[in-house]
């Protein structure tokens, strides 16, 4: 359960997601049920949303990566919400290194035809990339990252979040209603000296076991506030998926290529 009563001021709801010990959850996201409105919080939990499509009688899903999903109306929301973590079992596996193979999806950018940016409110947004293991065989994630190339504004630095999925269930496009397999959110933290073209890796302190049928997802945790994020990209964008937080709706990006890659170990 959470702590509910909640403090609605007009059109706006601000509250602090906490977990049972009442220490802040970073970066939770609350959802308005049947209305593309939604907010990302801070890096201490603090959320606050506004619309004026926002009313009492909304319905808000409060969620977070290992916790159950909670869910208020807006007009009872207090100026806490505590989350309690949910139980995840996690399939164990025997590795052995010396009979795997990597698979990368994402673009090799070793020659883009166009320049291209993100900017504006990012926060939330996410790019996805499907795996599906063959036979039996099975996927170990171990590294994500993306290409930049020099710009006006350039990103310098951007606070990432790691999501994996199961899609198992899933008999066509993906869904908003597919499960996060994490016990715990995965963080990274992208940091340039100097602007120009380049390439990020971020290497997880240990590789992942993904279902059978996965979603890897990167998601943005800030908005660019007068910056960009300029990359080169080619017509080339197979199962590259974007994800608007407002609704949760996949939108298959083909042939757009987002600069974004993700590697996995097959064994």
């Amino acid at each position: 359960m959470a702590l509910a009563a909640v403090a609605a001021v007009g059109r706006t709801v601000e509250t602090l997601v906490v977990d049972e010990n009442r220490s802040p959850l970073p970066f939770p996201t609350v959802k308005v049920k049947g209305k593309r409105i939604a907010a990302l919080g801070d890096s201490v939990g603090r959320v606050q949303l506004a619309s004026e499509r926002l009313v009492a009688d909304d319905t808000l899903r409060v969620s977070y990566v290992g916790y159950e999903t909670v869910e208020i109306l807006a007009g009872t929301v207090d100026s806490v919400i505590e989350l309690r973590p949910s139980a995840i079992a996690l399939e164990q596996v025997t590795v052995r290194p010396h009979k795997y193979k990597i698979r990368r999806k994402g673009k090799k950018h070793s020659g883009g035809m166009m320049k291209c940016l993100f900017d504006g409110d990012m926060a939330g947004e996410s790019f996805g990339y499907e795996f599906h293991a063959k036979n039996d065989r099975r996927l170990l994630l171990d590294r994500v990252g993306f290409f930049y190339c020099a710009g006006d504004s350039q990103m310098m630095n951007m606070k990432f979040r790691l999501n994996v999925y199961d899609m198992s269930e899933v008999k066509k496009a993906p869904t908003n209603r597919f499960k996060n397999v994490l016990m715990a959110p995965i963080y990274f933290d992208f940091a340039i000296a100097e602007p120009g073209d380049g390439k990020f890796t971020y290497t997880l302190p240990e590789p992942i076991l993904l279902p059978k049928d996965a979603m890897v997802e990167i998601e943005f945790l800030e908005n660019f506030s007068g910056r960009m994020l300029w990359f080169k990209s080619n017509l080339i964008g197979k199962n590259t998926w974007y994800r608007d937080m407002r609704d949760g709706q996949w939108w298959d990006l083909n042939p757009f290529a987002a600069p974004f890659f993700v590697e996995c170990a097959e064994f």
